[in-house]
């Protein structure tokens, strides 16, 4: 009996190209209806946007380019305005790690911001979310391309095949392909080689008929273009075990294999955020499309209301037979023009606009507010009269938001899928990948990946999201820190004005600020002494609490004695300005430092004023400043 043909994963080398194709040629026809679906979704948000699928008549998209009001693009924008606006940033916790470790999760934090910034990988998650809203999933793509560089970019849901047979039971596929039109001289470029360069040639020169077999017929090719398809099929097992079958990884051309390598992940490179699941199936559904049949019945109304107000635009005018020279003179400029023998007819004008019509169009403008769950008062970008205040607004947005609670928290999810992408591809560059900058008011640090390589550590990943920077959430910020005491009534009424809120706060954190740069270079084994400006009551405040949790830690000797230093000599001279100067006064009301140093203890304990400085602890006891 004849052996079964091989599919593409265990296809020869060499040979891939022609199974690879044929598949996601025979996955698109089976599956014709759900890329012609994402082509009408996009059609609905935006009728300008190319054209629809071949197998729309000429009645359909007569009625769904017919848009005065567009629902679709209404809800869209309004959802990702409200979840997509803010950032989300990676936290980094070790599960009980050392002191090594935290140290490497907490610069962690920094190199994963600075690699998300690098790539604008924010800005293609919030992408990534409005295409999930509009078309139901919406795909990112994290590699690292040709060149050893980290990329991120999204991807057009149209071009990501994958086999819903698979995913019958709600299982992960196992494999998956994207589509990629490129020009000659790019894929040249990515794919050198002069077997590669002629397959390149030939695949981009035999015309639009033969690309379009491996292509939407929608989306025809010039000349001058190529379609590559880069594929991906999951490992089976664990690698290292009995059983165990790696994945494969293409990227071919028609008549040739550009890339044909292992693949050990048991996740492909692409982060994927989906509006809502479906019970059996891959593609997710979206806002979009639970209310385009609203938006199709809206836009008929439109051409019904049109052929009325057309219809009553020009009235019939009548005359007697008499006068029927008087057609051809009227009938250009008032409209059509009747004749009667006897008794003038009566002619019956209704309103040129149904009501039945226009409270349709109202209701059908609630139902799809109504079946999206968004308010219509946010999408038209009011607001409920009364609420003016800060604490009111937040409180009605976080009432209006339950209904996206579960996108919002897919959103994070997204955003940290995407950020532990870009994190394996660092670790798979090891020493090639990109260095970041940390920057603050002190100046940028580098960042190596080999400074916050973690190994085998467990780690675990959580969304924090950035506060808003608005003029309006500064504001209510500093009414906030008034009425708690953080600053004084003279700086909020200051900030009222400037509403620099950063500006004003890290002056009074200056000197924790200081102390705390400080102590960092400490911590990374720098040699550091306080210095006579500074707060030595704090930095003696700081520096005990900051050797306590860094020996519970497990931090090295060297470091503790390095901090152990910075405190015993910050110790004597507060005990030395206090032998010799007569008592400070107070700090004055409303300062937030005054209630800090008002709990440190005014004089050191009794017999160890005259004491200097010593490794042993001699002199001022730094407990005693703290206690």
């Amino acid at each position: 009996m004849k052996g079964r043909d091989p599919a593409w994963q265990d296809a020869e080398k060499g040979a891939v190209h022609k199974k690879v194709l044929d598949h996601v040629a025979s996955i698109e026809q089976a599956q014709l209806e759900t890329f012609n679906r994402f082509l009408r979704l996009s059609y609905l948000y935006d009728p300008n946007n190319g054209r629809m699928p071949s197998d729309v008549d000429e009645r359909s998209t007569r009625v769904d380019s017919q848009v005065t009001e567009n629902f679709i693009a209404s809800n869209v924008d309004t959802v990702y305005a409200a979840i997509a606006a803010s950032d989300v940033s990676a936290r980094f916790t070790p599960d009980d790690g050392d002191w090594e470790t935290q140290r490497r999760a907490r610069y962690l934090e920094f190199y994963a911001e600075g690699l998300r910034r690098l790539v604008g990988a924010a800005d293609k998650g919030r992408r990534g979310f409005k295409d999930c809203a509009l078309k139901g999933t919406g795909p990112v793509k994290v590699w690292v391309d040709e060149f050893d560089r980290i990329r991120c970019e999204r991807l057009l849901i149209d071009n990501v095949v994958v086999d819903e047979t698979e995913c019958r039971d709600g299982r992960e596929p196992r494999q998956m392909h994207y589509r990629e039109v490129l020009s000659e001289d790019e894929a040249l470029a990515r794919f050198p080689g002069e077997q590669a360069a002629a397959a390149i040639r030939s695949a981009s020169g035999r015309g639009d008929l033969k690309a379009d077999r491996y292509w939407a017929d929608y989306r025809p090719l010039n000349r001058d273009e190529v379609v590559i398809v880069e594929s991906w099929y999951r490992p089976i097992g664990v690698k290292g075990k009995k059983g165990y079958k790696p994945g494969r990884h293409t990227i071919v051309c028609d008549g040739f294999d550009l890339l044909d390598d292992k693949w050990h992940k048991d996740y492909f490179p692409i982060a994927v955020i989906r509006w809502s699941d479906k019970d059996a199936g891959w593609y997710g559904i979206g806002l979009a499309e639970r209310i385009a049949g609203h938006q199709r019945a809206n836009n008929k109304l439109n051409i019904q209301q049109d052929r009325c107000i057309d219809q009553f635009a020009f009235p019939m005018t009548w005359a007697r037979v008499q006068e029927a020279n008087l057609i051809v003179k009227t009938v250009p400029r008032y409209g059509p023009l009747g004749l009667y023998k006897t008794e003038p007819p009566r002619t019956v004008i209704p309103p040129a606009v149904s009501p039945d019509l226009t409270n349709r169009r109202n209701d059908l403008r609630q139902s799809a507010f109504h079946e999206a769950g968004v308010s219509e008062m946010a999408a038209h970008a009011a607001k409920p009269a009364g609420f003016d205040s800060g604490a009111a607004l937040r409180e009605y947005r976080d009432s209006t938001s339950q209904r996206f609670s579960q996108q919002e928290k897919r959103y994070e999810e997204f955003q940290l899928d995407i950020t532990l992408r870009l994190l394996e591809c660092a670790k798979e560059l090891g020493a090639k990948a990109p260095e970041v900058f940390r920057k603050s008011r002190f100046g940028a640090k580098k960042i190596k990946w080999s400074d916050v390589d973690m190994g085998e550590a467990r780690i675990q990943m959580q969304a924090a999201s950035d506060l808003s920077k608005t003029p309006a959430g500064r504001l209510q910020l500093a009414l906030e820190w008034a009425q708690a005491g953080v600053i004084s009534q003279d700086e909020a009424r200051r900030l009222m004005r400037t509403r620099d809120t950063e500006e004003t706060i890290s002056i009074f954190t200056a000197s924790l600020d200081h102390i705390i740069r400080v102590l960092d270079e400490g911590l990374d084994g720098n040699f550091i002494t306080p210095e006579p400006y500074m707060n030595l009551r704090m930095a003696v405040w700081r520096g005990t609490m900051t050797l306590q949790k860094a020996d519970d830690d497990g931090a090295p000797e060297n470091i503790l004695e390095i901090i152990r230093q910075f405190v015993d000599t910050a110790s004597w001279m507060v005990a030395q300005s206090e032998a010799t100067a007569p008592q400070v006064a107070p700090m004055a009301a409303g300062d937030p430092m005054a209630a800090e140093s008002a709990a440190l203890p005014a004089t050191p304990m009794p017999g160890q004023a005259e004491a200097g400085p010593t490794m042993t602890g001699a002199g001022v006891s730094p407990l005693a400043l703290v206690q």
